[in-house]
């Protein structure tokens, strides 16, 4: 036997030893071997599986030399139920909740073989690499441990699914299916190297297809941390599985991010051929066009070029990332030109005149125009001379639209001083718009369709004041060349989005109506059901919560009419009524909504889809309302993980991600987190928006709560006048954010002490229908004016303003939310303010356990009343816990505050008067 076949047989046969025994069969048959080399490997697998094979007698003698634990024995609060798999070093169980906690199914890997220190210490490395990894396409780390006999153990996800290889066989996954899964793992293995990760051991066993058509990465058991300033450098001790290992695993050479590209491209290889991978001696690979002869003309190209650029003999010729490998299997997905690929015109501009979406693609507008226009013409020719005349002028109008395409895209020739992958898609739609204005040759209509695509791909990219001005211009000259009915809708419906975006919520209601009128009496109801939704989330922006349930109880109508209980459609209107609840208070109610509508969107959209992250930032924004923060910002990451992949960093989607983390962070009293969350939104807003753009307006006042929360008043004051100034352009789509802009300036200066100027604006009525979200502010300036009562006011007035916040308190969270906090501490002000300092110190003490119990002892709302409470104990003559308050107050202002704070300064004083203590 040759060392060629040896290897050959002993690679085949560790690939094969990790299917279910049910499977190998299949598996067999699958492969491109000889009969005799088939027979061998059957027979091999076969003496395996018996109990008197080699595997099964080494596996009876390390059993019982190191005593593992067997089904039904208890690993801490875990049951083993059954052997699940072995491999390299690691025996699985599936195992179950013995604790009668509650009830959880988990995976449990020990060591398999001798628990040497090595081994030992090798599971305890990946316990700790696995509990910094949380991402959906990645199996999560739950517990670990160790057995009585001080072997470690950990306690991971269980995964439902099967070997993703041979679940694209037997579910009969199509191509672009396969291809979107080892996007989706690249994606996860990149997130996995941006921790300095390594995986080293991806092959088909490790990667699962859950039921829901997720792919999820297993077993980092043989990863390693990669030393930032020597990226080559590590372990070189062969832990892998030959037939998925890289040319420089098998020399016993250091691994790197690039051997989990390569292993990446063999599993991308047999997902596209249904052929196992057998590289030659310096690891390179066959082309998939050659080896999977049936699919030679879909394989050839693209998608030759991505496997042999990931699978590449030398590290440095691979893909510099994971994420690029991602970005190029997304690239030919969507019909844009590959990295892999040559960067000649020629390429480019045949990718041009194929159908994409997104990125480059105001290509997709000449492929649909073009197809339409062929179709028209082939259906009006055995029609009457007047059709074939019309389908004449469509015929030149779909030539002019070619050549202003062609001409864009030859801005991007290379020979033309500028390197094609150097432009970036906004910086090629703009040059669309130029080229675009300058055609006076060109029909209105056609001209419209194609600044409309380009419209939609500034509002995809995050840009909404591009977006909005490319649409106007789209549907004012759809209109005024005569544009079909369903045309003008589509644009219509789209500049309503790029409104949105900017917080125009009353022209985007304009152009929406405008578009359900010219809908009425078509059979698109999909369509209705999205112009009906968009419709109802911006009613409800616009503080119209009763017109917002009566579009959203529409469209849920139709979804229920057409697409029966349970669809995709009604999911994703419960998304938006989901969000209307939470605006209107319901924020339990919004929770039950949103939850199974998520679960089911996710079960039926690829992870990362733009329209399912959309809806996971609503769910989170509903969770953070609902107080369920840990749940708000995983979702929120995961957002800004895919997001992050697919956009720039001045994208507007990004800086939304941003904006509600700091929120996050704020509710829960993490003031620095969200002070960088909501500046990093400032600036790239402000980069990509109009200076007088709603959006910005939330971003100003983000920014100025947090200078006022750390005392700098100054910095504070200009940018809440900017956020109100914004919304004052448009009162009534702004009602919600007037109102709390108002406030939020009245209160700012009441801290300066500017009594009338705050006064002014605290004194405004909230103006508006009897909304929950309204009575809510109408609460809060009551709270605001008894606060300005106590400082320059009447006692009185105070005393019975906060007995009108009390009696309406529900309409402020309750009792059990924060507010109530703010009123108790302003009881306790008051109080003292009157002399009665038992009264102070005891409402004082209940409003400082209540925010503690809501976000902790240093949240910065307890530091002021510590203080609060060390003024009134020295009053009463404590010393003593003066000092101990005011310590309390140092701990949690002092890290926050500015030198120049108020508070700081109060700080001082006390101190000063407690003798320096």
């Amino acid at each position: 036997m040759s060392a060629t076949h040896w290897q050959r047989l002993e690679a085949l046969f560790d690939e094969g030893i990790e299917l279910d025994p049910s499977l190998r069969e299949a598996w067999l048959a699958s492969l491109d071997i000889d009969d005799a080399l088939r027979s061998e490997l059957r027979a091999m697998l076969a003496a395996d599986g018996s109990t008197g094979g080699l595997t099964g007698r080494l596996g009876a003698a390390v059993a019982d030399a190191t005593e593992l634990p067997l089904a039904g024995q208890r690993l801490g609060p875990y049951r083993l139920v059954s052997e699940l798999g072995a491999g390299g070093m690691g025996l699985v169980f599936l195992a179950e909740r013995a604790d009668e906690q509650f009830r959880q199914q988990v995976a449990i890997k020990l060591i398999r073989g001798f628990a040497s220190s090595q081994a030992a210490d090798q599971l305890r490395h990946e316990r700790q690499l696995l509990a910094e990894l949380d991402h959906p396409n990645i199996a999560r780390l739950l517990d670990g441990g160790e057995t009585v006999q001080g072997q470690p153990y950990l306690v991971m996800e269980y995964v439902r699914g099967e070997p993703v290889v041979v679940a694209a066989r037997t579910r009969g996954l199509d191509l672009p299916t396969r291809l979107r899964l080892v996007r989706d793992l690249a994606f996860a293995v990149h997130y996995a190297h941006q921790r300095l990760i390594v995986h080293r051991d991806i092959k088909p066993a490790n990667v699962l297809l859950r039921e829901d058509g997720r792919p999820v990465l297993l077993d980092f058991g043989i990863a390693k941390l990669v030393d930032p300033d020597n990226l080559g450098s590590g372990l070189t001790q062969q832990w892998f599985t030959p037939a998925y290992a890289s040319p420089e695993q098998r020399r016993g050479q250091p691994v790197s991010t690039a051997t989990d590209i390569y292993a990446l491209g063999l599993l991308l290889f047999e997902l596209l051929t249904d052929t196992a991978p057998q590289p030659d001696a310096d690891g390179e690979l066959r082309a998939p066009s050659a080896v999977a002869a049936g699919h030679r003309r879909t394989l050839r190209g693209d998608l030759d070029r991505i496997v042999a650029r990931a699978t590449a003999g030398e590290p440095g010729a691979r893909y510099a990332s994971a994420e690029a490998l991602a970005q190029d299997i997304e690239r030919h997905l969507d019909g844009r030109p590959i990295l892999a690929a040559p960067d000649r015109v020629g390429y480019r501009l045949g990718k041009f005149l194929r159908r994409h979406p997104f990125g480059v693609a105001a290509a997709a507008a000449a492929v649909l125009l073009l197809a339409g226009f062929a179709w028209r013409l082939v259906e009006e020719r055995d029609r009457a001379l007047q059709a074939e005349a019309v389908a004449q002028a469509e015929s030149a109008a779909a030539a002019s639209a070619t050549d202003f395409l062609v001409g864009l895209f030859s801005e991007a020739d290379p020979e033309k001083g500028r390197a094609a992958a150097a432009m970036t898609p906004v910086e090629l739609i703009d040059r669309g718009r130029e080229r675009l204005a300058e055609r006076d040759d060109m029909p209105a209509a056609q001209r419209g369709r194609l600044l409309g695509t380009l419209g939609s791909i500034y509002r995809n990219l995050g840009q909404p004041e591009k977006a909005t001005a490319a649409l106007e211009q789209a549907v004012a000259d759809a209109r005024r060349g005569g544009a079909d009915r369903d045309a003008l809708i589509d644009l219509l419906a789209a500049l309503a989005s790029a409104r949105d975006l900017r917080g125009e919520y009353a022209a985007g209601i304009d152009a929406l109506t405008e578009a359900l009128t010219l809908a009425r009496g078509s059979d698109d109801a999909e369509r209705d059901i999205n112009l009906l939704e968009s419709l109802g989330m911006l009613r409800m922006r616009s503080g119209d919560g009763a017109g917002a349930i009566a579009a959203l109880e529409q469209a849920r109508s139709v979804a229920r009419a057409r697409f029966g209980e349970g669809s995709v459609q009604g999911a994703q209107v419960d998304v938006t009524v989901a969000e209307t609840q939470a605006a209107g208070g319901d924020v339990d109610r919004a929770v039950a909504t949103v939850e199974p509508a998520i679960a089911q969107l996710r079960a039926a959209m690829p992870a990362g889809a733009p329209q399912l992250m959309g809806m996971l930032t609503t769910q989170a924004s509903i969770y953070r309302q609902a107080g369920r923060y840990d749940d708000a910002e995983r979702i929120l990451q995961e957002v800004l993980q895919y997001r992050s992949a697919l956009l720039r960093n001045d994208s507007i989607l990004i800086a939304n991600v941003h904006s509600e983390l700091g929120s996050v962070y704020y509710d829960q009293g993490r003031t620095q987190e969200a002070a960088t969350q909501f500046l990093r939104t400032l600036e790239v807003n402000r980069r990509v928006l109009a200076p007088d753009d709603p959006s910005l307006a939330m971003d100003y006042n983000n920014v100025a709560s947090m200078y006022e929360e750390i005392g700098d008043f100054e910095r504070a004051e200009p940018m809440m006048r900017t956020a109100l100034g914004i919304v004052e352009q448009t009162p009534d789509e702004h009602r919600l954010e007037l109102a709390n802009y108002r406030q939020n300036l009245g209160r700012l200066l009441m801290l300066r002490g500017k009594a009338e100027e705050a006064l002014h604006y605290i004194g405004m009525e909230v103006e508006g229908d009897d909304l929950e979200v309204l009575r809510r502010q109408r609460a809060r300036r009551l709270l605001q004016l008894a606060d300005w009562n106590r400082r320059f006011g009447d006692v009185a007035q105070a005393r019975q303003r906060l007995d009108d916040v009390e009696a309406s308190i529900d309409d402020l969270g309750g009792r059990e939310g924060g507010a109530w906090a703010a009123v108790l501490r302003q009881r306790g002000l008051l109080a003292q303010r009157e002399g009665d300092l038992a009264a102070a110190q005891t409402h004082l003490e209940a409003a400082h356990a209540h925010w503690a119990g809501l976000f902790g002892e240093t949240f910065i709302g307890c530091g002021e009343v510590a203080l609060e409470l060390a003024d009134v104990a020295l009053a009463r003559g404590r010393r003593d816990e003066a000092r101990r308050r005011l310590d309390e107050a140092r701990t949690i202002l002092d890290p926050l505050l500015v030198p120049d704070a108020a508070l700081r300064t109060q700080l001082q004083a006390l101190r000063e008067r407690l003798g320096g203590a």
